[in-house]
């Protein structure tokens, strides 16, 4: 009998101080996933409408260079460009946000 006290004690995350089966903690922790879940769900969505406007480039290279009598060469390096500033933005503007914090970062 002693023995499974032992071993629960020794399995048991914090010791005395309730572990995981503690109502706060578990309070705490469902609070946690709530706050998480709309943050999660609204930064997939801004993700994924972010990646269709870079993606969609391709759809109107033709029509855009054709309208303007532009050579479809110089229309298609402006977006490689386009592409690589901001691929070497991003750690820079991740460097900024980090040290100075994401509400100066993105207002300035």
């Amino acid at each position: 009998m002693q023995m499974k006290n032992s071993t629960k004690s020794r399995l048991d995350p914090a010791p005395g101080l309730g572990g995981l089966s503690d109502p706060l903690q578990e309070g705490l922790m469902q609070t946690t996933a709530r706050l998480f879940t709309p943050v999660l769900i609204g930064g997939s969505v801004i993700i994924r409408l972010n990646f269709a406007v870079r993606a969609s480039y391709g759809l109107f290279r033709i029509p855009v260079a054709t309208e303007f009598g532009w050579p479809r060469s110089d229309f298609s390096l402006a977006i490689v460009v386009q592409n690589l500033a901001c691929g070497f933005g991003q750690p820079v503007f991740g460097a900024i946000a980090e040290r100075f914090g994401d509400r100066r970062a993105v207002v300035g």
